[in-house]
């Protein structure tokens, strides 16, 4: 090989080095702070002083069941979360009595071993549920479904008519406060960036966006 060559061959190197770094840097740049994602600085400290378990969380999901893109939107960041191998946090909203039974069905859930399973049933199950179904008629639909799945009924009415699940749902309500939740399905990228869910244009975008600001 020549002189001549070899340099013909780096200078075509760091050409193309050049443009990937460009192309790097414009892939992150094109989302702004307050129009993409709104950010957050110190937003949850002292909570993180009292729930020390949310400092490494790299990904937090504010979910309802009864939520239609939630349930659209699930398999895609379990996929995602899986594939880049990040530590997320689901956390259901409470926004009235009826997502308060949800979330408590989440927290029956969160820590069984089938989870990924059961949490997708609990998104299909939910989403049959008639607008005119009490919130009796829906524990019932739901104990009947957790006992199918191994969950004891007794367990199940122990987390919806007790206070047993009470801490669990005071931190969803203060973490949707803290970072202004509006609307689901909500991420928060390293407890500090808030994607802007109306300037996505769809919900793989916002993984595009999440993946953008986990690397500031």
């Amino acid at each position: 090989m020549t002189k001549s060559t070899l340099s013909k061959i780096l200078k075509s190197c760091l050409v193309l080095m050049a443009s990937l770094f460009m192309l790097a840097c414009s892939d992150s740049n094109q989302y702004q702070q307050d129009t993409h994602y709104n950010t957050f600085n110190n937003a949850i400290d002292d909570v993180i002083t009292q729930h020390p378990d949310l400092k490494s969380i790299q990904v937090m999901e504010f979910f309802t069941y009864g939520c239609s893109h939630c349930q659209a939107f699930a398999p895609d960041l379990r996929k995602w979360v899986k594939s880049e191998k990040l530590n997320v946090k689901y956390v259901p909203v409470v926004w009235s009595d009826i997502t308060d039974l949800h979330a408590r069905a989440y927290h029956l859930i969160e820590n069984n071993e089938d989870f990924s399973e059961l949490h997708a049933g609990l998104f299909k199950l939910v989403s049959g549920f008639s607008r005119t179904d009490s919130i009796d008629d829906q524990k019932i639909e739901l104990i009947t479904w957790l006992q199918t799945q191994g969950i004891q009924p007794i367990e199940a009415l122990n987390a919806f008519n007790s206070t047993v699940f009470e801490q669990e749902l005071a931190l969803s309500v203060l973490l949707a406060k803290r970072f202004q939740v509006t609307g689901t399905p909500t991420l928060v990228i390293n407890n500090s960036y808030r994607i802007n869910n109306k300037a996505m244009s769809s919900q793989q975008e916002m993984l595009k966006v999440a993946e953008a600001l986990l690397d500031k």
